[in-house]
């Protein structure tokens, strides 16, 4: 589940585009990243991704990624291409910025689905991590965004 406690402050980020690098504020994302690459990584993702791995040490980094957002404008495509993750990242927006606010929806995102259209691969690799955050770094919009009864189950 994810939203707005019940008598809670109905705050939130403003619409904004999520398909490009700046300005790209969201009330709250799920990213889940995988161990395994989609088919067809190049040269260029691969050797991006070790230098990446060269800076973060000893944290394992995911090869692919899938992010579950509420924020944006509300007309971009389904999923995108993250404009960070050269290739290894693909966004879908499960809620627009200007979704009804201060009540509580439960979502549900079928992962390995979404994994296997997304990066058009047959195998979907383990999962390595699930990361949690928020953005309003362009807008300082004020916020109050939760999620509760995060929970896997088998596909």
């Amino acid at each position: 589940m994810a939203g707005v406690a019940p008598g809670a402050p109905a705050r939130r980020a403003p619409p904004t585009p999520l398909d490009r690098r700046g300005g790209d504020d969201r009330a709250i994302m799920i990213t889940i990243g995988f161990d395994g690459w989609p088919p067809g990584s190049g040269f260029m993702q691969r050797t991006k991704h070790a230098l990446a791995q060269v800076v973060a040490g000893d944290h394992r980094l995911p090869r692919s990624m899938l992010v579950y957002v509420w924020g944006g404008t509300g007309q971009e495509a389904r999923p995108f291409p993250s404009p960070y993750m050269h290739g290894l990242g693909e966004v879908y927006v499960l809620r627009s910025a200007d979704a009804e606010k201060g009540r509580w929806f439960e979502e549900k995102a079928q992962i390995a689905r979404d994994w296997r259209a997304a990066f058009r691969g047959q195998v979907v690799p383990p999962v390595l991590e699930l990361v949690v955050g928020t953005d309003v770094d362009d807008t300082r919009a004020r916020l109050d965004a939760r999620i509760e009864g995060l929970r896997f189950a088998p596909c």
